[in-house]
């Protein structure tokens, strides 16, 4: 059995024995309860309660004052009964890979929010780091940091998109840094102290990220959920005709954001890499290592297809890379699309990626997994990667862009990363 509970000026919300309970604090005449397009409560009881049989739902919470909508409030809730998560997995380490532990404990969290015009609150399951302190960023800045599971940002403004991230850090172990010097013991651009060194320096966890939509006072904002709306209900911003099947893609692109690299083995006879010169995330661009684009449709029928690419790679004598030799073409049949659910309004897929330098000699491969559930009132995505090179993944409708997720390493020196550093991360809107 499960407990837990989050209290905010607006809400207080238990979970327990399988049961949610939402108590709405805002005093009103009536309530008004969407789960997501359905109506489930009106009355006057300011309390709603129901079984979760669900991982994750979203409700939107109507209160009313003689029949005037007064304030619209939207929780976005998880049920860790119906997923890997207890309480004692998450408080106990009981030896094994800690790096694969705490990946794994990232991949099955997902963030709860209850936004307002008020704010956003953020909640989450304790994820160990190494000195206790969650990073929070909203739009990709630093905004905050807590010893907390919990953070409210007040700073908002009704009908803006917000994509908030808990960051989580970690330091390897000894036998963790014992066994990753043994598994690069062929990567010769470093002497063995110079190698200890740099994995000492590690740190290694991942992303919790979300995106909302803060709602408006009003009707709109409480019969609908703008935020999916936006992008996988409304053709109408691409004039697009209604008998048209709904349709999106999901777009992951690993890519080089600087002119060169050096080579991460020399003794291949390249000093340097041919980069995409590309620092910013982009939804349409060409400028990529790899892409892989699944095509999808919730309907006339349901159905996945997986497109991709893979881009020339070039060496050079210079970082400036003014002059450039083709090293070859690496094959596309590291990414494979493997299908878990093709069926009307449920789609889930996992896309697997392994993609090698095509040089000779040992070369690590650019290495990533994603998994997506889809429906047209949720997104969710898990995954781990690579922490090199850049790594972005986009979602993309005729009406909009919408980043899922991205990670930029932070200088060349990353790169050496390749050889065996994951970064975990999970999303959910």
């Amino acid at each position: 059995m499960l407990t837990s509970a989050q209290d905010t000026e607006d809400v207080a919300i238990k979970k327990e024995n399988n049961i949610l309970t939402i108590n709405i604090k805002k005093e009103g005449e009536m309530y008004k309860v969407f789960k997501d397009d359905t109506l489930v409560y009106e009355g006057e009881k300011n309390v709603f309660s129901e079984k979760m049989d669900y991982s994750q739902q979203k409700y939107r919470i109507g209160i009313f004052e003689d029949s005037r909508l007064l304030e619209v409030i939207q929780v976005n809730i998880r049920n860790d009964e119906n997923t890997k998560i207890n309480k004692s997995r998450i408080n106990n380490f009981n030896g094994g890979n800690k790096r694969q532990y705490i990946g794994d404990l990232i991949k099955e969290t997902k963030l709860e929010t209850i936004t307002s015009t008020s704010g956003v609150t953020l909640n989450w399951n304790k994820i160990p780091d190494e000195d206790g302190v969650y990073e929070i960023y909203k739009n990709d800045k630093k905004i905050a940091e807590t010893i907390d599971l919990s953070y409210t940002d007040s700073n908002v403004v009704a009908g803006e998109n917000y994509y908030y991230t808990v960051k989580i850090k970690n330091k390897l172990t000894e036998e963790e840094e014992d066994q990753l010097i043994r598994d690069n013991k062929e990567n010769e651009n470093f002497s063995s102290e110079e190698l200890k060194e740099k994995v000492n320096e590690l740190r290694y966890g991942g992303t919790l990220n979300t995106l909302v939509k803060v709602p408006d006072n009003n009707k709109q904002y409480l019969e609908n959920d703008l935020l999916m709306d936006s992008f996988l209900n409304d053709n109408e911003k691409a004039n697009i005709a209604a008998n048209v099947p709904m349709f999106f893609d999901v777009t992951y692109r690993t890519f080089i954001p600087y002119n060169s690299v050096e080579n991460p083995n020399p003794f291949s006879g390249a000093n340097y890499l041919k980069g995409d010169n590309r620092s910013s995330f982009q939804a349409y661009t060409d400028k990529y290592r790899t892409e892989a684009r699944v095509y999808a449709q919730f309907d006339y029928p349901p159905a996945l297809k997986l497109w991709s690419d893979v881009n020339a790679t070039y060496s050079c004598e210079t970082s400036t890379c003014q002059d450039t030799n083709y090293e070859g073409t690496a094959s596309t049949s590291g990414i494979d699309l493997r299908i878990v659910k093709e069926q009307r309004n449920d789609l889930q897929w996992r896309v697997i990626h392994g993609v090698p330098i095509p040089l000779t000699g040992p070369y690590p491969e650019i290495d990533y997994g994603y998994a997506v559930q889809a429906s047209p009132n949720h997104f969710s995505a898990v995954g781990n990667h690579d922490e090199a090179p850049n790594h972005e993944l986009w979602l993309n409708s005729p009406g909009e862009s919408i980043r899922i997720y991205g990670f930029k390493v932070a200088s060349k020196k990353d790169f050496w990363k390749l050889w065996g550093i994951k970064e975990s991360w999970s999303f959910d809107m």
